[in-house]
């Protein structure tokens, strides 16, 4: 560990870049897979609640991104909404992904399943 704060500093700044950068392939990645599934989908950072990626459909971008907001509901009822299959699929982003309630039927559901679990390969030990 190296006591130079300034060092310190300069590794966040790069640490927020490559963050970003992820983020934007992930952003990217997924609305490209879907989009014809789910017309008009987006993606943004929501940096106001740690750095969240959120989902939303183009209807939604009318609105100013700061004045859309998740809407809170059981977790029972999540199973078909769009960053509880993202999560399915990818457990890690758990808690790093959310959407603007795209809520999906049972077929958009297991199409989306299925192209992201394409797009996920397998992992070794899985």
């Amino acid at each position: 560990m190296n006591n130079n704060l300034l060092f310190t500093v300069y590794q966040y700044l790069n640490a927020k870049k490559m963050l970003a950068t992820y983020q934007k392939i992930i952003m990217e990645t997924i609305c490209e897979a879907i989009r014809d599934v789910i017309p008009g989908i987006k993606a943004r950072c929501d940096y106001c609640h740690s750095e969240r990626i959120v989902f939303y459909t183009e209807a939604m971008s009318e609105e100013a991104p700061e004045k859309i907001t998740v809407t809170i509901v059981n977790q029972k009822d999540r199973d078909f909404w769009l960053s509880s299959v993202i999560t399915d699929v990818f457990p890690a982003l758990g808690g790093s992904v959310d959407d603007v309630s795209i809520c999906l039927s049972q077929e958009e559901r297991d199409e989306i399943m299925k192209r992201l679990k394409k797009l996920r390969g397998s992992v070794k030990g899985e």
